[in-house]
């Protein structure tokens, strides 16, 4: 299952965040937890990269050069760039949705490459008609249930 993670996503993993309900920390750590055991297949942005570091300290970058070693070495991870005609299509969709630029392009590349979203945006969950999108949680439920029931098959 390929998945095209949003910066938040990771903000969640490296401040270990909760909303005073769910661990989002948590839920963001099993999520690459189990793309690093060859579960999942990640996709991120350079955008995101930038993004994530502009909103991390120094501290954490060390952490973020861990993290993605290790989604590296065990293959499991792939940077994309975002082409003229993605950002161009990105742009026309920011417009006439009213959403931040940022969260149509990331739609636009999960949707090219045939990946889910995952996202606590609510622009993102707008979007089922461009792409699926899902919150960690929702996709590692999907995931433990598919896994599930084709043992029984």
């Amino acid at each position: 299952m390929k998945l095209f993670v949003d910066t938040h996503i990771f903000v969640d993993y490296f401040l270990d965040r909760s909303d005073n309900i769910r661990p989002l920390g948590e839920f963001a750590f099993q999520l690459v937890r189990r793309t690093i055991s060859c579960e999942f297949y990640m996709l991120v942005s350079d955008g995101a990269i930038k993004e994530l570091k502009n909103v991390l300290n120094k501290k954490e970058d060390e952490l973020i050069e861990i993290v993605f070693k290790e989604l590296i070495s065990a293959g499991k991870v792939q940077f994309i760039e975002a082409s003229e005609h993605q950002i161009s299509e990105a742009r026309l969709l920011a417009e006439k949705r009213q959403i931040p630029r940022t969260d149509a392009l990331f739609a636009i590349l999960a949707r090219d490459n045939a990946a889910i979203l995952v996202s606590r945006d609510k622009h993102h969950q707008e979007m089922e008609d461009i792409v699926e999108a899902l919150k960690p949680e929702e996709l590692l439920s999907k995931a433990f249930r598919t896994a599930h029931s084709k043992r029984f098959l």
